[in-house]
């Protein structure tokens, strides 16, 4: 695992569609500013931060609760659908017969299932001060899952929220955050990263 790594939740209307067959959600939206996370900086993705890792064909997944045991479908596969849009991206996932889908249906049906949460890697960014606090700018990104999610981990906005123990790339903006400039340990982290693929 690199430590760059980030997870981020949304909360956003989750549906089931075509008789309770298709999985439908927005897993990423544009120009939504988080809440203060930490203690330490506010946080939203530029619109076509994907893009570059959706055309790369980079395989994504979804899953439940980021459950690689709950696999949902997969883009290599042709069992997941990821609808860029100047909005964000939208999630359409055919169900199988697995017993945790029809399970994930009847959550929405009860409006159980809170929303979606994606993972993602973030390659370059914006920092700026804004009102005296940090604000980060997500401009170019890698996406490697997207999960419907029963309790994102904070509920204080639609989106920005995230796990309440910060994984290592999270705790790394939190750094950055705080004036710490991380880019000669991501670049390491990278090529790291590059050398393990091509194994």
């Amino acid at each position: 695992m690199t430590p760059t790594i980030e997870r981020r939740f949304s909360r956003v209307e989750v549906r089931a569609t075509n008789e309770g067959k298709t999985l439908v959600g927005r897993a990423v939206e544009y120009n939504q500013p988080s809440e203060l996370l930490y203690g330490s900086f506010r946080e939203e993705i530029a619109p076509g931060t994907f893009d570059a890792s959706l055309a790369s064909g980079r395989d994504v997944y979804c899953s439940v609760d980021h459950d690689p045991n709950r696999l949902l479908g997969r883009l290599s596969a042709n069992t997941l659908t990821l609808l860029p849009d100047a909005r964000g991206i939208g999630v359409e996932c055919p169900i199988a017969g697995y017993s945790y889908a029809a399970d994930l249906i009847i959550a929405i049906q009860r409006k159980d299932l809170r929303g979606m949460s994606f993972i993602f890697d973030v390659i370059d960014d914006k920092w700026e001060k804004r009102n005296g606090v940090s604000h980060r700018t997500v401009l170019k990104a890698d996406l490697y899952e997207v999960s419907f999610v029963f309790s994102p981990a904070y509920q204080e906005t639609s989106a920005g929220i995230r796990t309440a123990f910060p994984v290592a790339g999270e705790q790394r903006a939190i750094e950055r955050a705080k004036g710490v400039d991380w880019q000669e340990e991501l670049d390491r982290y990278r090529r790291r990263l590059r050398l393990a693929e091509c194994l």
